[in-house]
């Protein structure tokens, strides 16, 4: 299977422009109107894979720990990482514990990251035939921007005032689904209704930052 850290694509974009303004004007109207300086970080990376597990050891390998858990069989056909498009739809169990997926549910989502239909239950004293991190978290995407404003004291003396706000965009980015969410069947096949939910983000919301700097 795939590494915990495979990011498969990576791109750091770093952009500064100086402002063509006011670089022949003096006096008070050359101090306001020259040396400014916009720019910004983009940071853009695939998501890590995680794997989909059942709750319980279906298996009965007698496996404690960590490696309690097993993985589920993958239904014939269906893509061994569900994280795009609309489900075709499926229940699992019956009665008061049925639950069932409508068709057309968009996948992908905070509230559904995965599919489940591309799962079933392993039988009871086999291992499931869905590979080691086969399925792929959210990607990232955070755009930062700063304006610079430099303030002219001397030939070589002069005061930067700096304005950065991080996730201009405000774009939330979600980690994988941790180990309570990308859990899919209970111990009788049942889905557990809190499957493919991502709760917990890796990056914060907007923030704003001031700085001044004297360089000499």
């Amino acid at each position: 299977g795939l590494s915990n850290f495979d990011v498969r694509h990576n791109a750091i974009i770093n952009v500064l422009y100086e402002l063509p303004f006011g670089k022949s004007l003096r006096g008070v109207s050359g101090q306001l109107l020259s040396g400014w300086q916009i720019g910004g970080i983009g940071t853009f990376a695939a998501g890590v894979p995680f794997t989909v597990e059942n709750s319980a050891n279906r298996s009965q390998n007698q496996a404690t720990g960590s490696n309690f858990s097993d993985r589920p069989n993958l239904v014939t056909g269906a893509s061994n990482n569900p994280t795009h498009g609309v489900s075709a739809g499926c229940t699992f169990g019956t009665g008061t514990s049925a639950i069932t997926v409508a068709a057309g549910t968009l996948v992908g989502t905070p509230s559904h990251w995965f599919d489940p239909c591309a799962f079933v239950p392993q039988p009871l004293g086999t291992f499931g035939n869905l590979g080691r991190n086969t399925l792929i978290g959210p990607g990232r995407s955070t755009i930062d921007f700063l304006v610079n404003k430099h303030f002219r004291i001397s030939e070589k003396r002069e005061l930067q005032f700096r304005t950065e706000v991080y996730n201009i965009l405000n774009h939330p980015n979600f980690e994988a689904p941790n180990i309570n969410f990308r859990r899919i069947f209970d111990g009788s096949g049942n889905l557990l209704p809190t499957f493919g939910q991502l709760t917990n983000t890796t990056s914060t919301s907007r923030q704003i930052q001031f700085g001044l700097k004297f360089i000499f």
